[in-house]
């Protein structure tokens, strides 16, 4: 069954609302269904899961670290946990901020 042209007319312009509105809802209304868009969330969705474990593992890495070294008084140890902590935290702190700059762009 087709559409009139009034119709399609009016589809059209409550696309381009939406469009210009939110695009991040034009978008994911304009990929329901689509297979590309659910393997990709799906891939993003396995990446940061990865980098929360890593960013995980390398807290408690760290704080072994640092506490092994700071108990014998060893300062490779403690340097080693420091630069494991510092990093596990530089690791949260960047994959919040690309997360974010996504998120506002829509």
């Amino acid at each position: 069954m087709g559409l009139s042209m009034h119709d399609r007319q009016v589809l059209a312009d409550i696309e381009q609302h939406l469009t210009e509105r939110d695009p991040a809802l034009a978008r994911l209304l304009g990929s329901f269904g689509d297979r590309r868009s659910r393997l990709r969330a799906a891939v993003r969705h396995a990446w940061l899961g990865t980098v929360v474990v890593v960013a995980g593992l390398a807290f408690l890495l760290g704080m072994v670290l640092l506490s092994t070294g700071s108990a014998s008084r060893d300062r490779v140890l403690t340097v080693c946990g420091g630069s494991a902590l510092i990093g596990s935290g530089l690791l949260v702190v960047a994959v919040l901020v690309v997360t974010w700059r996504r998120r506002r762009a829509g």
